[in-house]
């Protein structure tokens, strides 16, 4: 909304009106005239049969969405430029303030009668239609600022201002009276147009299919929702950092030592962040990593490794992560040891690397940092560094290796999914599972005010609370994949380990 100025020089007032009056008209002429020139030309490429039927359809929508107070999807979030105000003359910046509000769809939309009319032009493709539009809506937009501009700065201008930006019931009887005049609209169209209905049909097809195709995928998504859900199993809790490898599982208890699954039977581990791989099953004890025989659990070898943590381990290679205050660092130990560690990647900056994941030579770890998330690959034996997965918007995490398949998590503020694919990038991923996201927007407004301007949470209503759990690292087997699920908030239910057939 624009609000002119009561300045002591009520000539200027008068020059200010005129120019914003002007300018909503111009804008809106334009706008509707617009409209109604595309109509022709959809009109000349697919002929015009049923046009009267969808503009009857197009007002009855309008109406009802206006009657309903059905939020404006998508909406415009645009808002006019307000230092006009300050470095353009008065009537020059209200020429422009009403050129912007008269297009219509180059600010926020408050109604469903601006697209209403522009379907009912668009449809009906008759230019003398988008003057009478155009006219009404640039009065529409006018009308107000005529009425306020005088009186702006008096108690009663500055009540009604304050009425009209801060109280929500004033907006929902504007749309009120919006739904009323679209009625009308729809009146008048079928008391005028009723033998043009006969070829609705043509009319409406694309739009049905366009529906169906929507109404299609959002079905597909929630039934891979459902799905995913549905199948999860749980495993153990307390637990997280599951390893996989050759029929056992095996993972971390928080706060004490790993444990493995065989045959049913939990056993205690002699150590912390277990990791299966080959004939080996890996432990640390502090600065020590013991080596153990997977099928005996008998200790083969201990190996020095300061600050280790998460662990990954295969028939050749042990890989350590060594987290310090300033990096994180992925250090390499070949099995059986017989060779100083290296370092085969590290930090830089605020980036921090995720806990390895290991098959053969072949490493696979995340890269998080302020400018982009990368999945990594790398032979530990010698070789460059292969980027598999890198997005500025999309966080990928977690990572799991089996051979060619990589199991990965990919997190937007949406949705936590577990993709699987392939090192080489071969075929497309597939959907394993998904969730909703992380995190949760409020609504963007107090109690009692209007929320014009507010950012509503733009994702599917399925997906807009917070999500029960939040996806964490995962292991790969292969028939079923297993992930780490963590209660949300401090207060939330323990960290348990799940399983998803594949």
């Amino acid at each position: 909304m624009v609000a002119v100025r009561l300045l002591d020089d009520r000539h200027a007032v008068g020059w200010a009106c005129a120019a914003f009056t002007a300018g909503a008209g111009v804008g809106a002429l334009a706008s509707f005239e617009a409209f109604s020139g595309i109509g022709l030309l959809v009109r000349a490429a697919a002929g015009g049969g049923g046009a009267v039927t969808l503009a009857i359809a197009l007002a009855v929508a309008g109406s009802i969405g206006e009657a309903r107070r059905v939020p404006i999807r998508p909406q415009i979030r645009r808002q006019v430029p307000e230092p006009w105000r300050r470095v353009l003359p008065l009537p020059l910046a209200c020429l422009l303030y009403g050129m912007l509000l008269g297009l219509g769809f180059t600010t926020f939309v408050m109604s469903w009668v601006y697209w209403a009319l522009a379907g009912v032009c668009v449809a009906l493709a008759d230019p003398a239609l988008g003057l009478a539009a155009g006219i009404g809506f640039g009065l529409g937009r006018a009308l107000p600022i005529l009425g306020l501009a005088p009186v702006a700065e008096r108690s009663c201008g500055l009540r009604l201002l304050e009425l009209m930006g801060e109280r929500p019931a004033v907006l929902a009887y504007a749309r009120l009276g919006g739904a009323a005049s679209l009625g009308l609209v729809a009146v008048a169209l079928i008391l005028g147009g009723a033998p043009a209905r006969g070829a609705a049909p043509v009319a409406r097809a694309p739009g049905a299919v366009a529906v169906s195709r929507v109404a299609r995928a959002g079905r597909d998504a929630a039934g891979r929702e459902a799905q995913g859900r549905a199948v999860s199993t749980p495993i153990a809790s307390p637990a997280t950092d599951p390893s996989a490898g050759q029929g056992d599982l095996a993972w971390q208890v928080p706060g004490q030592s790993g444990v493995l699954l065989r045959a049913g039977q939990q056993i205690p581990l002699p150590g912390a962040n277990p990791a299966l791989g080959g004939p080996y099953l890996a432990v640390r004890n502090g600065d020590a990593v013991t080596i153990l025989d997977r099928a005996t659990l008998k200790a083969l070898q201990t190996i020095t490794a300061p600050g280790a943590g998460a662990l990954a381990v295969s028939a050749t290679w042990l890989v350590y992560r060594r987290l310090t205050p300033a990096a994180s660092e992925l250090h390499a130990v070949p099995l059986p040891a017989g060779a100083p560690d290296r370092v085969v990647a590290s930090s830089q900056g605020l980036e921090q690397l995720g806990r390895p994941a290991l098959d053969g030579s072949t490493l696979v770890y995340d890269r998080a940092g302020a400018a982009a998330s990368t999945l990594e690959a790398v032979d530990v034996s010698g070789g460059p560094v292969r980027v598999l997965h890198r997005s500025k918007r999309v966080s990928f995490l977690n990572p799991s290796v089996l051979g060619n398949q990589l199991l990965y998590e990919r997190l937007t503020y949406c949705v936590q999914e577990v993709r699987l694919g392939t090192l080489d990038q071969s075929g497309s991923d597939r959907l394993v599972t998904l969730v909703g996201g992380p995190g949760a927007r409020d609504r963007g407004y107090d109690p009692g005010h209007t929320h014009q301007g507010s950012e509503p949470s733009q994702c599917p209503a399925r997906f807009g609370g917070l999500a029960p759990a939040e996806l964490w690292t995962t292991s790969l087997s292969p028939t079923a994949a297993f992930l780490t699920e963590l209660g949300p908030g401090p207060g939330g239910a323990p960290a348990r380990l799940v399983s998803v057939p594949l």
